[in-house]
């Protein structure tokens, strides 16, 4: 599971999906997304400058910057952040101003 705090992303883990522990604070970004990859990694979307992701091989021990998602500023509007993907319909849904 991950959830904000301000500028950075906190991580816990269940076994079972209702008790989480191992609480853990990684600083790429706060707004924090997770998805599960075919390839048993971990990527996680993060907002910063735009919307970021990054990837892990460790289950989230340690985190490789993978790409721009966003671009800060792109649609000629302020990225709000709030990252969603859609699995299994190629979709990225966030939160812009304009």
């Amino acid at each position: 599971m991950a959830a904000s705090r301000g500028t950075s992303s906190l991580l816990a883990r269940s076994s079972d999906g209702a008790v989480f522990t191992s609480e853990t604070a990684i600083g790429l970004g706060g707004v924090p997304e997770l998805a599960a990859l075919d390839d048993g990694r971990v990527r996680i979307y993060v907002c910063g400058a735009g919307i970021i992701a990054y990837a892990s091989a460790d289950e989230g021990k340690t985190w490789a910057r993978e790409a721009t998602v966003v671009a800060a500023g792109a649609l000629n509007a302020r990225t709000v952040c709030d990252p969603s993907r859609v699995a299994g319909a190629s979709r990225f849904i966030y939160k812009i101003q304009p």
